[in-house]
């Protein structure tokens, strides 16, 4: 792993998280969240961040339909060993790019 190289992540049916190993920062720049269950948070020692609420979806038609569909992207959330993204819930599936910042 070196600085600048891509980062994809997904988290499925369970309760995961995405932790860069010990030393390792990245920056991620992307989310999508395909159902309206499960949040996706920022956790470190502190507590819990919401990224995205669990009543969200990133994905699908915008228009024939009433859930909320913005898009999660742009965004420059740094993650490390002991700050990182948390999937909280078992139900929907989580997908997430960036880049390797600090090695």
């Amino acid at each position: 792993m070196a600085i600048g190289d891509a980062v994809v992540f997904e988290l499925g049916a369970a309760n995961e998280s995405h932790q860069p190993s010990s030393g390792v920062e990245e920056k991620i720049s992307s989310i999508a969240k395909q159902s309206v269950t499960d949040a996706v948070n920022l956790k470190d020692s502190a507590g819990t961040q919401i990224i995205i609420g669990g009543g969200k979806d990133t994905t699908g038609d915008t228009v024939n339909t009433s859930t909320w569909h913005g898009q999660a992207t742009s965004m420059g959330i740094m993650i490390t060993n002991s700050q990182y993204i948390e999937k909280a819930g078992t139900t929907d599936r989580i997908m997430g790019t960036g880049v390797v910042f600090n090695v």
